[in-house]
């Protein structure tokens, strides 16, 4: 994102994050972590927490100018370029890893798995159809395959060839 945001510098673009919106919501509510926020609200749809976060999205949503990540955008915002990172598991377990050199592989993978788990089935029952289809995303990217300097730069391709198909002005 930080070349986005570089590339974007000066331009009247907003940044959201989805899962910026969920892991502050997970602290405001006591969580330790995403994972375990994901999981209360697969148990607990009636607390709908996940609808409250989204709720978020959608508000930024009704602005022009966003650039929003996160897992169900493409849900809230119709009229947008619509990107969908994919990666395979071992490439995430390795990156996650990384982040949180204390758990073991096994745990990491296990850990993942579980939180794409627990979002398929969350957001299944919300959004029927909008568990990420590659047929809703304008681009879909494998970022196994590149750099984060070489999945920014196919984004911001992807994004002028989306505008120019669109008759948009190119920024």
């Amino acid at each position: 994102m930080t070349i986005l945001k570089q590339r974007f510098e000066g331009l009247p673009y907003r940044f959201i994050s989805g899962g910026g919106i969920m892991r502050a919501k997970a602290i405001e509510l006591g969580f330790s972590n995403i994972e375990a926020f994901a999981t209360y609200n697969r148990e607990h749809p009636e607390a709908r927490h996940d609808v409250e976060c989204d709720m978020m999205i959608s508000k930024f949503a009704e602005h022009d100018y966003v650039i929003c990540e996160g897992r169900l955008p493409h849900a809230f915002m119709p009229c947008a370029f619509h990107v969908l990172l994919v990666c395979d598991i071992e490439v995430r377990a390795n990156r996650r890893q990384g982040d949180f050199p204390n758990l073991s592989k096994g745990a990491t993978h296990t850990s993942i798995l579980k939180r794409d788990d627990d979002d398929e089935a969350r957001y299944g029952k919300l959004y029927p159809g909008t568990n990420w289809p590659q047929t809703d995303f304008d681009l879909v990217v494998d970022t196994a395959a590149h750099s984060k300097r070489g999945v920014s730069y196919l984004v911001l391709d992807g994004h002028c060839a989306w505008l120019i198909k669109k008759g948009l002005k190119s920024v």
